[in-house]
């Protein structure tokens, strides 16, 4: 995979607003790129992982965490750095924020992407054009129009309809577990937390492409640009403008002497 003509094509069909970033998945932290900036080291704290990725796609910088380097506990038991204890597995974080009970909250929680139990995993991130590494997934942030491009580019080998899961909860499941886990693409739903510590905009969402998709969705995008289905959407303009009447009354003066 070259990253660097990777970003190109996504830069050039799609002209997102950040950065898209590669995404590595290391079961320890060997492999971890000495450039990297990570929490506890750069920043003297643990931070959440939503301000990382946010970092990585607005500043461009390469980041990276571990177990102990994010702040997260919802985010601990998404990249299996801990195991999942009875007040989780019970609803109960859930029936706090999000749903009317504990039972729905097992089934809230049941549905979240997560990966198996590793302490020592690391997670590193970075511009897609500039990485260091081999990405895992490929995360691509915009707004509605945008993600509908990668939608299309995803269908454009097989057709039929593009299905994902969102909760509005847990979105680094979504966008980088989820895809890593399923080898399919992934639509997420950037989620409260995401807004609120990693500045996340109202109009944006989250596309997750695994490895082994990207090729493929790059040819989606260049095949259906090149028949005419492209970002920024074309206007039909070939039309008759109607103007209000007060313009006729203006146009029906023209051609006399004037002053």
């Amino acid at each position: 995979m070259d990253t660097k003509e990777a970003a190109a094509q996504l830069n050039r069909y799609l002209l997102p607003g950040s950065f898209p970033l590669g995404i590595k998945i290391l079961e320890g932290r060997e492999g971890v790129p000495r450039s990297a900036k990570t929490p506890v080291h750069n920043f003297k704290k643990k931070m959440a992982v939503c301000q990382l990725v946010t970092m990585a796609r607005r500043y461009g910088w390469t980041a990276a965490f571990g177990r102990d380097e994010q702040k997260c506990a919802l985010a601990s038991l998404i990249f299996g750095f801990d195991r999942p204890g009875p007040f989780y597995l019970e609803g109960h974080l859930a029936e706090h924020t999000y749903v009317s009970s504990s039972e729905a909250g097992v089934r809230s929680e049941q549905a979240i992407a997560r990966l198996t139990f590793n302490r020592d995993r690391w997670v590193v991130m970075g511009p897609l054009d500039r990485l260091e590494f081999e990405p895992d997934v490929v995360l691509v942030y915009g707004h509605p129009a945008q993600m509908m491009r990668l939608i299309q580019a995803d269908l454009y080998e097989a057709g039929g309809a593009f299905t994902t899961a969102m909760s509005g909860r847990g979105a680094c499941a979504e966008e980088i577990a989820a895809p890593f886990l399923s080898g399919k693409c992934q639509l997420a739903m950037p989620c409260t937390g995401e807004r609120v510590f990693g500045q996340t905009q109202d109009f944006e969402m989250a596309f997750g492409i695994p490895a082994g998709r990207l090729d493929a969705v790059l040819t989606g995008l260049g095949e259906t640009h090149r028949k005419g289905v492209r970002y920024p959407v074309t206007s039909t303009l070939n039309y008759d403008a109607v103007f209000p009447a007060a313009y006729g009354q203006v146009e029906r003066e023209f051609g006399g002497e004037g002053t």
